[in-house]
């Protein structure tokens, strides 16, 4: 959307997940914002819970925050967005689950399965329950 020379940092960008598409774990030097404008996904911060995030919810994540951002397994999620650049570097990407000898996912996959499991249960009775699962 937008990306301003020095010495201004902001990058705003608008990303769309596939169901099941998410991000590698990453941090941002100065922090991120997302505004999700479509469908419903999934966040979380390393060592926190997984968060359900649905169309109008903003999210932050402090500076040097790790964390991963994506679509529900079976739902699209469209967002944007927001960070500044520190010394021209807006984010730092992580290596992929299994790429580097001992890197920790701290099994995403499961969790992400054991969260929906658990939001379903929770939301049975609504009719958007559905969402992300």
């Amino acid at each position: 959307i937008i990306e301003k020379e020095a010495p201004a940092r902001l990058r705003a960008t608008l990303v769309s997940f596939e169901p099941g598409a998410r991000t590698h774990w990453h941090t941002h030097p100065l922090g991120q914002t997302l505004y999700v404008t479509a469908g419903a996904g999934l966040a979380q911060t390393w060592g926190g819970p997984i968060e359900v995030i649905r169309a109008g919810d903003v999210i932050s994540f402090a500076p040097g925050e790790k964390h991963w951002h994506g679509a529900g397994p079976k739902t699209t999620m469209t967002h944007v967005a927001m960070q500044e650049a520190l010394d021209g570097v807006h984010a730092e990407w992580l290596p992929a689950p299994g790429a580097k000898p001992g890197f920790v996912d701290g099994g995403v996959a499961d969790q992400v399965s054991d969260a929906v499991k658990r939001w379903m249960r929770v939301q049975a009775s609504s009719s958007s329950a559905s969402d992300v699962a």
